[in-house]
């Protein structure tokens, strides 16, 4: 798959040309987020607000709690009256906490399993980071909106390596059809990924993402 200039929702790094938003995420985070400050990003049609809410949502995930919010989710029956509103609101923060909450989770069970098995701190954290980026991306790229989904994760010791699969049924998405660079920086992603670990595999099957990162030990 080749990347191509995206006119039509959410931009993806690893899939579209865009710019590059580190310097507008520490500009809105310095400015803003640290100050305590509401904000609105309103801009036309393509201007990349979503994009960009999607990529502050990243960056600011290691020093705040961030709860995402789609209100197109809503029907038009939740918006009949104050109570329903509410009422509907609520549900919605109580899932996108639990989605937070679950991400947390996964990577300290991961930490943990390391912890027991003997993993270097080095090795553990590489881990925890392949998972944390790869079912972010997977979450934000690859769900559908308003339909549940599937995802299975499983970690093995075998031989000299280190093996974490993952399986999903969101939208089809090879990482290993983006160009990576093996020089210059890399704040993170599956860039990021596929440059520290040893090995990279992919393949779709039964409608079904299937990825495998290895590690050597």
């Amino acid at each position: 798959m080749k990347r191509k200039f995206n006119t039509t929702g959410s931009c993806n790094p690893q899939r579209h040309y865009m710019v590059k938003l580190n310097d507008r995420l520490k500009e809105i985070k310095e400015n803003l987020v640290d100050c305590g400050d509401y904000f609105v990003i309103n801009r036309g049609r393509q201007y990349g607000k979503t994009t960009t809410l999607g990529a502050l949502e990243q960056y600011l995930k290691d020093d705040y709690i961030v709860l995402s919010l789609d209100f197109q989710e809503f029907s038009t029956g939740d918006f009949e009256d104050d109570i329903i509103f509410s009422q509907t609101l609520v549900k919605k923060l109580v899932t996108a906490f639990r989605y937070v909450e679950a991400e947390d989770q996964l990577r300290d069970q991961l930490l943990e399993f390391c912890a027991h098995n003997g993993i270097g701190a080095k090795e553990a954290n590489h881990l925890a980071l392949a998972l944390e980026e790869m079912t972010a991306n997977i979450v934000q790229y690859g769900y559908r909106s308003g339909q549940k989904n599937y995802i299975d994760i499983s970690f093995t010791i075998q031989d000299g390596s280190y093996i974490l699969r993952i399986r999903d049924d969101g939208v089809p998405f090879n990482p290993l059809e983006q160009k990576v660079s093996r020089e210059g920086p890399v704040v993170g992603g599956i860039a990021l990924i596929r440059r520290i670990m040893s090995d990279f595999q992919y393949m779709r099957v039964l409608n079904m993402n299937n990825t495998i990162v290895e590690l050597d030990r």
